[in-house]
């Protein structure tokens, strides 16, 4: 049933989409906030359209084992620190708030807001960049300890253990596999 259906062509079309939905919240969500509404809405469909799209009209995607997500991370965190600046700049010289909340503010104290809340932001994003990013301590020790397994394991790669009868194998594809030892070696 599968084969009959379109191959699954990746998540680069989807990247793409959802990164320019983020990137008009974080360019324009101060100057229009009913954005964040229209978003919420787009998104919450567009979960419903992929999901019938990925069940129902594509064959299963291959897995394919990645660390993270690639360029996808570094192009986001570009447009994070960018949207702190230009939503910085917007608040301080566009938006009527700071005359609202803070009335009589000269243009250099509007100046002074803008660039003390552009730094509060920045702050705040490496603060949170430096918490997340790092590895939890019981993945970093799993990770070691799988490691020095298969250190120990490929020590000996090629010298079968007689004794033991156990020796690793490799199959026509070029898999390694652990196994008895052939009674003809």
């Amino acid at each position: 049933q599968q084969m009959g259906l379109h191959r699954f062509k990746g998540l680069e079309d989807d990247y793409t989409g959802k990164l320019t939905e983020i990137g008009y919240f974080m360019f324009f969500g101060a100057d229009f906030p009913l954005l964040s509404l229209m978003l919420i809405a787009i998104t919450a469909a567009d979960i419903r359209v992929q999901a019938n799209v990925l069940v129902t009209m594509t064959q299963r995607p291959l897995t394919k084992v990645a660390r993270d997500i690639g360029e996808w991370s570094t192009t986001l965190d570009i447009w994070a620190v960018s949207s702190i600046l230009i939503q910085s700049c917007f608040i301080g010289y566009t938006t009527k708030a700071l005359n609202i909340y803070l009335p009589g503010m000269s243009p250099a104290d509007r100046l002074f807001t803008a660039v003390a809340i552009e730094h509060a932001l920045l702050l705040f994003k490496i603060v949170w960049d430096s918490k997340f990013s790092e590895v939890p301590e019981e993945v970093q020790l799993a990770f070691e300890r799988k490691n020095y397994e298969r250190d120990v394991l490929l020590k000996n790669f090629d010298t079968p253990d007689f004794e033991k009868k156990v020796g690793f194998y490799t199959e026509d594809e070029g898999h390694m596999y652990y196994g008895k030892v052939q009674e003809g070696e």
